[in-house]
């Protein structure tokens, strides 16, 4: 069960580190050659051929660095002499991540892990193994010193108090010090710099906590912004319900013939027809766009739309009739209108639209004006039915109408 739970947990945090996927990739050196970003063998080799002053194309500057980061008091002669070993072999046939010995005289034992955790109490049984090792009396370096250093991604805590956790974030930090001259040696250069970005690109990026000033404002004024938001809820509800009204007492007191509503608060579209201009293949209706956006932008959208299966054969045999016969009114009244049924708009169905701002405050407030728009609105399309009428006739008749 503990093994059990130490995967889960392993996994967990795999998975915290992994970018999404609908984000570009962030390709290093390491992926690019089909490993895994956390393989952690490969990690430690390339910070093994960082630290190295006579590979690493730097010199002594990351090592340097990193002594500082460990308080390790030394002078420039004290690296003259360096050995760094990875995989350390330790006379109980276990091995530690890197040796790094400096003069015979202080070496630096460092266990990395980096989504794995310790197992058999591996720090306290390292140092125990090398206090063996440098102070046996064959050992001609009895009295070298151990630091002792724990490297992982976050900075854990090891089991044993005497190892120094180090997180790659001080890592990155104290290789971000060093200034690189690409002239002396690109490739050199270059491959110091992706062991940094591979760091900050699969680790750091990912554990920044920090939140931007609109977010912070937002939790401040979290319970404003949900009281202002409630009532906004209300406030749409009561000006969805007046448009509603008013658009439903003004085709029926004022335009002839039997009109139909679907209105629902829950939708953006809403629908004003004649029962015979909805069929099973053809349906035909005005259409108010209201909604809540449409409130936060003050305005709403009165349509004409065409739509069912006999849609586009409708449009190609009455289509240009129906323009024809409301040109007039379109071009007076800035009503925008399909040239012709070939021609796309973002709404598909819509043959004459018009978008009106009367959702102001200027309108809101004042229940008179809001009315008077709202009636003008529709009397800039009511000179649509009679040809509608007409050309839902002609379409449904052909012959009847050629004879006329």
């Amino acid at each position: 069960m503990k093994e059990t739970e130490e995967l889960v947990k392993r996994m967990e945090e795999i998975y915290s580190y992994i970018k999404d996927e609908t984000s570009v990739a962030n390709e290093s050196i390491i992926t690019i050659l089909g490993k895994n970003f956390h393989d952690e063998d490969i990690i430690s080799n390339y910070l093994a051929y960082i630290l190295d002053p006579y590979s690493n194309g730097i010199g002594h500057q990351p090592l340097h660095h990193l002594l500082e980061l460990l308080n390790i008091p030394h002078e420039p002669e004290d690296l003259e002499n360096v050995d760094i070993q990875r995989e350390y072999l330790l006379p109980n046939r276990r091995r530690i991540d890197f040796l790094i010995t400096l003069n015979n005289e202080h070496v630096i034992a460092i266990e990395h892990k980096v989504f794995s955790g310790e197992h058999g109490n591996q720090t306290i049984d390292y140092e125990c193994e090398l206090k063996k090792l440098y102070n046996s009396i064959e050992n001609e370096a009895e009295d070298t010193k151990i630091t002792y250093v724990f490297l992982t991604p976050a900075g854990k805590d090891p089991l044993n108090c005497n190892f120094i956790p180090v997180r790659y974030s001080q890592l990155v930090e104290l290789l971000r010090k060093i200034p690189v001259d690409f002239t002396k040696d690109v490739r050199k250069a270059v491959l110091f710099h992706e062991f940094i970005s591979h760091l900050e690109g699969y680790f750091l990026n990912n554990q920044k906590l920090e939140l931007s000033k609109k977010s912070t404002l937002y939790l401040d004024h979290l319970e404003t912004i949900k009281d202002l938001e409630h009532q906004f809820e209300n406030d749409y509800t009561n000006v969805f319900q007046y448009i509603e009204t008013i658009v439903k007492n003004h085709f029926i007191a004022n335009v002839e013939g039997d009109w139909k509503f679907d209105f629902n608060q829950n939708r953006t579209y809403h629908k004003i027809f004649k029962p015979h201009w909805k069929t099973e293949n053809l349906d035909i209706h005005f259409e108010l766009s209201l909604s809540k956006e449409g409130l936060s932008k003050q305005q709403l959208t009165f349509r004409l739309d065409i739509e069912g299966s006999n849609k586009n054969d409708f449009e190609v045999k009455r289509g240009d009739y129906l323009q024809k016969n409301i040109q007039k009114k379109l071009a007076s009244n800035s009503i925008s209108f399909k040239k012709n049924y070939k021609e796309t708009w973002k709404n598909k169905f819509a043959f004459a639209k018009k978008t009106y701002h009367i959702l102001a405050p200027e309108y809101l407030t004042n229940e008179t004006k809001l009315k008077s728009s709202l009636e003008e609105m529709i009397g800039e399309f009511e000179e649509f039915i009679k040809p509608i009428d007409k050309e839902i006739a002609a379409y449904n008749n052909p012959k009847e109408y050629i004879k006329e």
